[in-house]
């Protein structure tokens, strides 16, 4: 019986000898030893293993707060203790970005998930780096972060914005070059913004001189540098030329001739003539200047000797009598100047001067 009694004391001490004592944890200073312990598997009275050891070393880089981590263990009087060894990554002081010029600083910050008084997690940067680059997509700019520079606790972002190396215009066939790149506020040598560039090509298109007018990038001679392609379908008629010749009671034998070109000679100057002739001669030409300074002052000339027939109405509307019948002359010009204030909003003043006789 005590023979018995003494392998199963040792047995027992044996088994004792091989479990879990403690467990310990060194080198955190920010992060506290509770949220590490959260993801450990090892247990104090836990059987030891070495495969299990290995497991929480693994869980503890994947918490993403440490550059390394080791595990060691020793035994004593009432079993194994295990130490893990970490080192802590750089606890973030300050974060700034440089090389930025159209987005402001505290713009951008605010999408950064790397702040100050944290530890810094693996992988935030890499995240930064894409959730930045595609708020610059966003803002229709062409964004990138070519350097993530680290002093000690100071990480700052370098930002790349695309400029402008070139504007080139394709598809022109009637139309000056300077018609399309006068309505450009994107220029050579600013920051590429892909909003600004669609505001652009709204105000071609709406000239009314182009059947279409699309754009496309493509990367310059230089990094960070893009040219802009603004292709245009120069072949809408702005032209029209009419003619024609009637007979009536009234006005006997009458013949008109009309011709307008809102592009005319490729500058996007408007032009008209209206002639009629016969018993009824009158006649109006008009120009209408779209640029006259660099302030995009406009101004229009229109000049006439007109001839209408009007047939006044009683006060419950329809005809007096024939007799009632009379002959309306206006002779006279109009000048018209007219200056934006924005994209949306313009000024203009018109000044009319007529002699009318019946």
């Amino acid at each position: 019986v005590i023979a018995v009694l003494t392998v199963a004391v040792a047995t027992g001490a044996q088994a004792q000898l091989n479990r879990v004592a403690e467990v310990k944890l060194d080198g955190n200073s920010n992060i506290s030893t509770e949220v590490i312990r959260e993801v450990l598997a090892i247990k104090v009275g836990d059987e030891f293993a070495e495969e299990d050891v290995e497991a929480d070393v693994a869980a503890i880089k994947e918490m993403g707060y440490f550059s390394a981590v080791t595990a060691d263990h020793t035994r004593r009087h009432d079993g194994v203790v295990v130490v893990f060894h970490v080192t802590e990554n750089a606890l973030v002081t300050k974060v700034s970005i440089e090389g930025n010029k159209e987005v402001p600083s505290e713009k951008i910050l605010e999408k950064v998930e790397l702040k100050p008084g944290r530890v810094l997690h693996s992988g935030t940067v890499e995240k930064d780096v894409a959730r930045l680059e595609e708020f610059y997509r966003s803002e229709g700019y062409l964004g990138k972060i070519v350097d993530v520079e680290i002093k000690g606790g100071e990480f700052v972002y370098h930002v790349q914005e695309a400029v402008i190396e070139d504007i080139q215009i394709e598809g022109l066939k009637k139309t000056r070059p300077f018609v399309v790149t006068r309505e450009m506020k994107s220029k050579p040598g600013q920051v590429f913004n892909a909003k600004l560039l669609g505001r652009d090509l709204n105000k071609i298109f709406n000239l009314n001189i182009f059947e279409d007018v699309t754009w496309d990038q493509r990367p310059g001679a230089e990094v960070g540098k893009v040219i802009v392609t603004v292709q245009v379908k120069d072949s809408k008629r702005t032209g029209m030329a009419a003619v024609g010749i009637g007979f009536s009671s009234r006005s006997e034998l009458v013949g008109f001739a009309d011709l307008d070109e809102i592009n005319f000679r490729g500058k996007g100057q408007k032009a008209a003539l209206r002639m009629e002739f016969g018993d009824r001669k009158s006649w109006a030409t008009s120009f209408f200047e779209p640029w006259v300074d660099q302030k995009h002052t406009s101004a229009g000339i229109e000049l006439f000797d007109r001839l209408i027939y009007r047939e006044p109405t009683g006060v419950f509307g329809g005809g007096l009598s024939d007799n009632s019948v009379f002959e309306e002359r206006r002779k006279g010009g109009r000048l018209s100047f007219g200056r934006p204030k924005s994209d949306t909003v313009s000024y203009s003043i018109r000044l009319k001067n007529e002699k009318v006789s019946f």
